[in-house]
C-alpha cells in the first residue's frame, strides 16, 4: 500500500524563499472509506454486526459530545486524542478577558501511536491519472490479509 501525492506549487510567504514559488508534495485521497464501509469491516473482522457497529459510533459520538463540552480530553488509548481550542481576539490584560472574546471553538484530532507508526512505514508514489486505485478488501470473516 501506498499514499498517492501530487505536486503543487505555492508561493513561499516567510523564511530564506519568501516570495519563491516552489513545488510541494500534497497527499491524494484513494477514495472515500464511508460509514458503511467501516462498519462493514469491522463487522467482518469480529463477531458483532453491522447495526452494533453504528450502535457503538453513535454512542461513542454521544458521548464525545457530552464530554467535549464539559470541557474533558479524551484520550483513546492508541486510536486518538480529541480536545478542545478556542479562537480568542487578544486583549491587553486578563482582566479584559471574557467570553465576549472568544470567536469559535473547534475539536483537535491528535493521532495516537499506533495511527502515527503506520503513516511512517508508508510509501509514497506519485499520482497519474493513468493509475487507477485498486481497494484492498478483506477476506473472508476471520481471515485477515
Amino acid at each position: 500500500m501506498s499514499v498517492r501525492y501530487r505536486a503543487v506549487k505555492r508561493k513561499v510567504l516567510g523564511g530564506e524563499f519568501k516570495g519563491q514559488e516552489r513545488v510541494y508534495a500534497v497527499a491524494r485521497s484513494a477514495y472515500v472509506c464511508d460509514l458503511e464501509r467501516v462498519c462493514e469491516l469491522v463487522a467482518r473482522t469480529t463477531k458483532i454486526s453491522d447495526a452494533e457497529v453504528v450502535a457503538t459510533i453513535k454512542a461513542f459520538l454521544w458521548v464525545s459530545r457530552v464530554e467535549l463540552t464539559n470541557g474533558a480530553t479524551l484520550r483513546l488509548g492508541d486510536f486518538c486524542s480529541l480536545r478542545v481550542v478556542l479562537r480568542s481576539e487578544g486583549v491587553l490584560t486578563k482582566e479584559e478577558l471574557s467570553p465576549v472574546n472568544i470567536k469559535g471553538a473547534r475539536v483537535v484530532f491528535r493521532a495516537g501511536p499506533k495511527l502515527v507508526q503506520s503513516i511512517r512505514d508508508v510509501r509514497y508514489e506519485l499520482y497519474t491519472p493513468e493509475k487507477e486505485f485498486v481497494l484492498v478488501q478483506p477476506g473472508p470473516e476471520g481471515d485477515e490479509e
